[in-house]
């Protein structure tokens, strides 16, 4: 079956290229993999934020709100590996202690508990 046609409106056709030293792309690369994007996507993603904000750059708290929350994905990302991994060995018929069980769910709760902690409403 072939995938749905994207409507002419949303049909990404248009490039921008740009140039940049290697130490930006590094540091463009290495903002996008602690994002959990590909470059284009965060370059993308980064560029049309920017143009919808009322300033050319955003402010230091909304940098700051935006990095706090990529770290609780980021967090909740390996939250849910760990959680995939004890599936998996339960499924192939291992056996998963409660001990092993409530230590992980204890550092889920820490974790979560940590940061909203820090998180404070209007942020």
């Amino acid at each position: 079956m072939a995938r749905p046609r994207i409507d002419d409106a949303l049909r990404r056709t248009e490039q921008l290229g740009i140039r940049l030293s290697v130490a930006e792309k590094k540091a463009v690369r290495w903002a996008a993999q602690r994002a959990g994007m590909s470059l284009v996507e965060w370059v993308r993603h980064v560029a049309l934020e920017a143009a919808d904000a009322p300033s050319s750059a955003p402010t230091a708290d909304a940098r700051e709100r935006r990095n706090r929350w990529l770290y609780i994905w980021r967090q909740l990302v390996r939250v849910g590996v760990n959680v995939n991994q004890i599936a998996v060995r339960l499924n192939a018929g291992e056996s998963v202690s409660k001990d092993e069980l409530r230590t992980a769910l204890d550092a889920v709760r820490a974790a979560l508990d940590k940061e909203l902690s820090r998180w404070s409403p209007g942020q």
